[in-house]
């Protein structure tokens, strides 16, 4: 009687997840077109099977937009893009069918991506400083050394590869990244719900995302990475340093060999060298979101910097004035 009950229960849920069912028709279209193969099919059908099991667990989550999936727009499925010592900006945009840039650049395609490279100037420089109108902004201290920015929008439904020697790398709303190398540079990656092989040396990285899909693998080295976990992370993640130091959420050591949240759908496996790698919870310890990061360190120097610019030039202008004025009594009395 108990296994003909529990037999009914799974027909019963196999007829309601697949009637009717748009997600469903959109896992199929996918395998009929060749997108997926039967494995990612499977995968994503027994997620499905999972969610309609458990509709409790997904309330919190109900008011957010859907993570757009990895499918290609236009005929494009991945963006790679190259610079050296520049400022590369990455922005989703659904408005856009593969990629717009704007600034110095190429582009070229191969097969089934685009390739864009960055051309504009290379490296720090002093050109258009002037010590009677200093940079007055951390924004414009930031075009006086690296130029301006080269912004790229692209379909969220594309997959972005990136690499940068110097310079930085920031997105927004861009879920899905491929291969992401990055030296002597800051990286702040937001909307990230993938990153499957990430290699960050000798500088910052920052993800921040519902990381819930696939592989991750995430090294850095002579540097410091930080996950942030938003709502609808799917992931179980673990993280070594050698000669380096591991964060975990909610507590100071690195006491844990795994963290996981949610049911652990994806994966994510964090190594360093010499670094310090931190995870944060962001809702299982909002307190956390108002540590500050080593990008907000840097920023916050680059305040002081310009601070102390304004400092010096308002003594020298003071300087200036206290002198004239004492040479104007002295040219009276030798009349």
């Amino acid at each position: 009687m108990c296994g003909g009950s529990v037999g009914y229960r799974r027909e019963a849920l196999y007829i309601d997840v697949m009637s009717d069912s748009p997600k469903l028709d959109a896992i199929l279209a996918e395998l009929a077109n060749g997108v997926i193969d039967t494995a990612e099919a499977s995968r994503r059908i027994a997620a499905l099977n999972q969610r309609s099991d458990e509709p409790a667990a997904l309330t919190g989550a109900e008011g957010l937009d859907p993570i757009p999936e990895l499918t290609g727009s236009g005929g494009i499925r991945s963006v790679t893009i190259t610079a050296t010592g520049q400022r590369v900006r990455v922005i989703g945009d659904e408005a856009v069918s593969t990629a717009t840039v704007s600034g110095q650049h190429t582009m070229r395609r191969n097969a089934d991506g685009l390739v864009i490279t960055a051309t504009g100037r290379l490296g720090p420089s002093i050109r258009g400083f002037s010590p009677i109108n200093p940079p007055r902004t951390a924004s414009d201290l930031k075009q006086l050394g690296l130029g301006p920015a080269l912004e790229v929008r692209v379909n969220p439904h594309i997959q972005v590869n990136a690499q940068l020697s110097g310079g930085s790398l920031q997105s927004q709303d861009v879920p899905h990244w491929g291969r992401v190398r990055v030296s002597a540079g800051v990286t702040h990656l937001r909307g990230v719900a993938q990153l499957n092989d990430g290699l960050f040396q000798a500088g910052t990285a920052t993800i921040n995302g519902p990381i819930s899909l696939g592989l991750n693998t995430l090294r850095v080295e002579s540097g410091s990475l930080a996950v942030e976990l938003t709502e609808r992370a799917d992931v179980g993640l673990s993280a070594t340093s050698q000669l380096g130091v591991v964060r975990w959420p909610g507590e100071k050591g690195n006491r844990f060999d795994e963290y996981l949240v949610g049911r652990g759908l994806a994966r994510m496996e964090l190594s360093g060298v010499m670094s310090r790698i931190v995870v944060r919870d962001l809702v299982a310890f909002p307190e956390e979101a108002d540590r500050p990061t080593a990008g907000d360190r840097l920023r916050g120097g680059a305040r002081v910097v310009v601070t102390k610019v304004r400092e010096v030039q308002a003594a020298r202008a003071s300087g200036v004035e206290d002198a004239a004025g004492s040479e104007g009594p002295s040219g009276d009395e030798k009349g």
